[in-house]
């Protein structure tokens, strides 16, 4: 069996104390995701449940540990794709769902099935009726308060107690951005990607704030690739609002899957520049905050890479091959280039045995 899987933790400023944290954590869903791409699950599947990981610790800004709104709760998105058939699914500002990606990924997988007369299932579902939904698909349902831990209560009381008494210090440094979205990009041994984003959203965000997170072309993309076109999965992380704006994700994966001769960490820097650091849209934006995570595989040649950017101080992620180790990078923001306005992409290779005869 072959498969790749990469996944992330956000782009923001990570704390070098915590690195062996984030590394173990990584390398622990890059293994959950090819144990599952080894056994023949699809990518999809295996993509979904390495964010389910990445959800479940409180180093990330993802179901437990995630962010809390003004009103001290919590409220995550999620989304998930499917390359094969383009179907895209997504929850948001949900609560009580242990793993909104497991809902997305549902959600996603759901519309394949018409409904009772025709009733068209839905791909996006927010709030108590995506809870309420979730619930009766099996998924796992607790407390809200569950998903708040001691660290994203501390950072809440910290900064809602500055803006209240009108501080300067008010506004929120790089440093409460780390562990922004998490995200997984995947392709399994038939050729199929997927793409998987879960997220708890910014510091004391409004209720009912929707994030990139749960947003189509923004959060996620996944494509498939033929003889031509390579297939590609990407996923960002970063402000919300910024990525919403440019969708983000769609605009990378439609770059890269140009199969053009060009390498793609080029392609990516050219369209990170273009619809993201200069986008007429965010022109009014001084530092734009964002990072995206990109898988591309040729079928003809049996060969990919796995690239990423970012315009913040950092950015933690893991990768990892089929009967491979997984392997972990804390991305940095080289010297010289300003936080916010500058880029670095960087990236690795991988090969497989071809899978172009198996692709359906």
């Amino acid at each position: 069996m072959a498969g790749f899987i990469g996944v992330h933790i956000g782009a923001g400023q990570h704390s070098e104390s915590k690195k062996q944290e984030y590394s173990k954590l990584c390398k622990a869903a890059c293994r959950v995701g090819c144990k599952l791409l080894a056994e023949g699950k699809s990518a999809l599947e295996a993509a979904t449940e390495a964010v389910a990981v990445l959800e479940n610790s409180p180093f990330t800004n993802a179901g437990l540990g995630s962010n809390l709104t003004w009103d001290g709760t919590v409220e995550c998105d999620a989304c998930a794709m499917d390359g094969t058939t383009g179907l895209w699914g997504a929850v948001g500002a949900v609560g009580t769902i242990k793993n909104p990606c497991r809902a997305a990924s549902k959600l996603c997988l759901g519309q394949r099935v018409e409904g009772t007369l025709g009733r068209i299932p839905p791909c996006v579902l927010v709030g108590q009726g995506a809870s309420d939904w979730a619930k009766k698909q099996g998924i796992t349902s607790v407390d809200s308060s569950a998903l708040i831990h001691a660290s994203a209560l501390k950072k809440y009381n910290k900064y809602k107690k500055r803006i209240l008494k009108c501080e300067k210090s008010a506004k929120l440094n790089c440093d409460d951005l780390c562990s922004d979205t998490v995200g997984a990009v995947c392709i399994d041994n038939f050729g199929h990607t997927a793409s998987v984003c879960s997220s708890g959203g910014i510091v004391l965000k409004n209720s009912g704030r929707l994030g990139q997170a749960c947003m189509f072309g923004a959060g996620c993309w996944a494509t498939d690739g033929d003889a031509i076109h390579p297939a590609v999965a990407t996923c960002t992380t970063g402000c919300g609002e910024h990525l919403i704006r440019c969708t983000l994700a769609k605009s990378v994966a439609d770059k890269l899957g140009t199969g053009q001769s060009q390498p793609c960490a080029s392609h990516l820097h050219n369209v990170m520049v273009k619809e993201f650091l200069e986008n007429r849209l965010l022109q009014e934006v001084e530092e734009k905050m964002g990072g995206v995570l990109a898988l591309v595989f040729s079928p003809r040649d049996g060969c990919g890479e796995l690239l990423w950017c970012h315009s913040t101080q950092t950015m933690a992620l893991g990768y990892m091959q089929v009967h491979m180790k997984p392997k972990f990078k804390l991305s940095q923001l080289p010297a010289g280039k300003v936080f916010g306005k500058g880029l670095i992409v960087e990236g690795t290779t991988f090969v497989f045995p071809s899978v172009e005869d198996k692709i359906v």
